[in-house]
């Protein structure tokens, strides 16, 4: 019908109906051109503001664990002769200080230890940015056998009894600390999560020993 009518028009009356044809096309077009640049540029603020909820919530989950501890200027990354005993740390475990650099002996070997190992040894793998956990009482098998779960399910962790905790359990990286009373697994794990391999570390990519 259309084309029919179009047929019976004159030259002059052709041009103007096609020309309005025309500009109402491309007001349509461009309208649905608006429409989609909305609707995609809306689909994009939602994704990132959901992406940023999600790294708030995160990171209101996981800042602020555990106990900021001072880093000596000085002796913070002092290397001392293997048998010297380290002093002037600034926590219990300490988080940073004098450490031994000798194979075997610092860094350990990222494993659980059935006993005690030497405070200046794991001090050189929180340097490197590893985890350090230790548990009070030795003859708590079920709390060893936890925190030997957590130790196995990550890398550059070391676990081992402490007897001079003045905790139950304690979680060191380089200049933090967190201790707990009774085991939480979520707690620890976001510790790890949070300071292992930290910038905050002299040496956050350096390995374990051997």
């Amino acid at each position: 019908m259309e084309n029919e009518n179009l047929a019976q028009m004159s030259k002059k009356d052709k041009k103007e109906y096609l020309k309005a044809l025309k500009q109402k096309q491309g007001i349509g077009s461009q309208k649905v051109r608006i429409l989609i640049s909305l609707l995609i540029g809306g689909a994009i603020l939602a994704a990132v503001g959901g992406l940023y909820l999600l790294s708030g919530q995160k990171q209101s989950n996981t800042k602020d664990i555990g106990s900021s501890i001072t880093v000596d200027p000085k002796s913070g990354r002092q290397h001392i002769d293997l048998g010297i005993k380290g002093s002037g740390y600034t926590s219990n475990p300490p988080t940073s200080g004098p450490h031994y650099n000798a194979a075997g002996f610092g860094p350990l070997e990222c494993k659980a230890y059935d006993n005690e190992v030497a405070d200046e040894g794991a001090i050189h793998n929180l340097e490197h940015g590893g985890i350090w956990i230790t548990y009070k009482d030795k003859s708590n098998l079920e709390l060893k056998s936890q925190l030997e779960d957590i130790g196995k399910n990550n890398t550059k962790i070391v676990v081992s009894p402490r007897a001079l905790n003045d905790s139950n359990i304690a979680v060191a990286a380089w200049s933090r600390l967190l201790k707990l009373e009774t085991f939480d697994k979520n707690q620890i794990e976001d510790f790890i999560k949070l300071y292992k391999n930290s910038p905050v570390a002299p040496e956050p990519l350096a390995g374990c020993g051997t």
